[in-house]
């Protein structure tokens, strides 16, 4: 998969977790969460694959955020991000939001894993913070809250 693609879907992906916020989520919404961080990265993937789950997780924010699309007044609230930001990010943040990324990113192929995809309501609220942090925090100490719920799930249901 090419960058682009992988940089699209995570921004995507962000922009998706920032609709949760305040809205009401169904298991589906946090399934296709978790599907897309399973499958950013992965080498056995195509491109059109790839197209496929962003169109989904598209598809899944109208649903969840139908009327944004017809607001007079855009807010951003829950645009897509531009992962060039994080790219371009002064070394400590990036290399903080990348650590977050890979971590999400395991927490989620163990929810698979486990047959409990969208299941726990902790874990997707979780996941959830922690792509809406990649895509908002501008310094270290934003992060730290959200690294630490991070570690604690991991530590607490899946021992790493």
């Amino acid at each position: 998969m090419y960058k682009k693609l992988q940089d699209e879907l995570l921004g995507a992906l962000i922009g998706l977790a920032r609709a949760t916020e305040g809205t009401s989520p169904t298991k589906e919404i946090y399934q296709t969460i978790i599907q897309g961080l399973t499958k950013y990265n992965a080498i056995d993937i195509s491109d059109d694959e790839v197209r496929d789950l962003i169109q989904d997780v598209r598809s899944k924010k109208k649903l969840l955020v139908a009327e944004c699309s017809k607001c007079q007044a855009p807010c951003g609230r829950n645009d897509e991000y531009d992962m060039q930001n994080m790219w371009n990010a002064k070394e400590d943040i990036r290399s903080l939001k990348i650590s977050v990324l890979e971590k999400i990113h395991r927490i989620a192929i163990w929810v698979c894993y486990a047959g409990e995809a969208g299941a726990n309501e902790k874990i997707n609220n979780t996941l959830c913070e922690a792509l809406f942090m990649i895509g908002y925090a501008e310094n270290p100490e934003m992060l730290l809250p959200t690294i630490k719920n991070i570690d604690e799930i991991s530590e607490d249901r899946y021992g790493f």
